[in-house]
């Protein structure tokens, strides 16, 4: 993986990802140490989904392994026996409208595997870090264990910031699939008020790009009209995000849902801080890294496909509708230009790969 992002203009870092827990403790402590030491100090697992789904037991060695070393432990948060259930029981009802794909997870889903693994962090005393919350039962849960000392942090995504289930309804639902699927509006201003009282300390994109092609490669077809049959369960799912985010708080800083400081804290400086490279990323301190976007908080954009930059083999728009007042014009990396008015001035392989700590400095 870094050998492929050493093409890349910007700096870069990455989590390392575990869906086991080895052979032996001794073997364990050692993977750990070396990845460490090599500047990669955060994780992530998966409660769910074949392939990558962690048993707990293997939860529980890891988190421990990686508090001896002060490295992070962080969680795709979801309940396995949960979602299998409820996928099953609406297929055998005949469910399989995109809508269902948020009944099969219901926040219930969220909810029992973030206790489980905050109260896995409160028996080790061992910090972990939650990927994407979308429920307000969840929040609520951080909330809770923040106040009672739990080395806890979480994020959520602005997707979850802006859009809620109604958009998995009808013939373009499929558009909007994506995991942990998207809430009610209840949840969804839950997310906001995370953000504003420090119970969510990041805002990220978890972009991933799929082409309505590729989400429905999987779909039977109907023999009569060559029409893909709707079946929740078989598209791949995520959504892209990354251009947006920005635009999508700007938003919520229009709006006077947050402050232009708290745009700032939840989009750059708490990553720094949480995920090892702060001072350096994240501040404009002296002898920081020159890392700056300049926004002209006047000039306005739409959200669509024209005036962002996916590849054009993606099909649709997610944002149509949204325009963010408040838009990057200048991005510097390192003090050099990456972007000026929209063109790209960067050269590839220019970026670096950061070596990441999380032990104090």
């Amino acid at each position: 993986r870094i050998d492929e992002m050493s093409y890349s203009a910007l700096d870069y870092s990455l989590h390392a990802m575990f869906i086991n827990a080895g052979e032996s403790s001794r073997d364990l402590k050692n993977t750990v140490k070396k990845l460490v030491e090599a500047g990669v100090p955060t994780f992530k697992m998966f409660t769910i989904y074949p392939g990558v789904r962690i048993e707990d037991s293997d939860i529980l060695k890891i988190m421990e392994a990686a508090k001896q070393e002060g490295a992070l432990c962080g969680f795709h948060a979801e309940s396995n026996a949960i979602a299998d259930f409820m996928t099953k029981k609406l297929l055998d009802e005949g469910k399989t409208d995109w809508e269902n794909f948020n009944k099969a997870k219901p926040n219930a889903c969220e909810a029992e595997a973030v206790n489980r693994i905050i109260t896995f962090s409160e028996l080790l005393d061992a910090p972990v870090y939650f990927y994407h919350l979308t429920t307000k039962e969840a929040i609520e849960l951080v909330r809770q264990a923040k106040k009672r000392g739990v080395k806890v942090q979480a994020e959520t995504c602005s997707h979850y910031l802006t859009l809620t289930e109604e958009k998995n309804k009808g013939e373009n639902g499929i558009d909007y699939l994506m995991s942990p699927p998207l809430r009610t509006e209840e949840d969804r201003k839950a997310m906001w008020e995370g953000i504003k009282d420090g119970t969510i300390s990041l805002v990220t994109s978890d972009n991933e790009v799929f082409t309505r092609k590729i989400k429905e490669k999987d779909l039977e077809e109907d023999k009569r009209t060559k029409e893909k049959i709707a079946n929740f369960s078989t598209p791949v799912n995520g959504i892209p995000g990354l251009e947006e985010r920005f635009g999508l708080l700007m938003m919520g800083v229009n709006r006077g849902d947050i402050s232009l400081n708290k745009l700032v804290e939840v989009s750059s400086t708490n990553p720094a801080k949480v995920f090892g490279c702060y001072p350096k990323k994240g501040s404009l301190a002296v002898g920081s890294d020159a890392d700056i976007v300049i926004v002209d908080p006047k000039k306005t954009v739409s959200l669509v496909r024209e005036n962002l930059h996916y590849p054009s083999e993606l099909d649709y728009d997610l944002y149509e509708g949204f325009t963010s007042k408040g838009w990057p014009v200048c991005t510097i990396r390192r003090g050099e230009i990456l972007v000026e008015d929209g063109e790209f001035k960067g050269k590839r392989k220019t970026g670096k790969f950061l070596k990441c700590s999380l032990k104090p400095r």
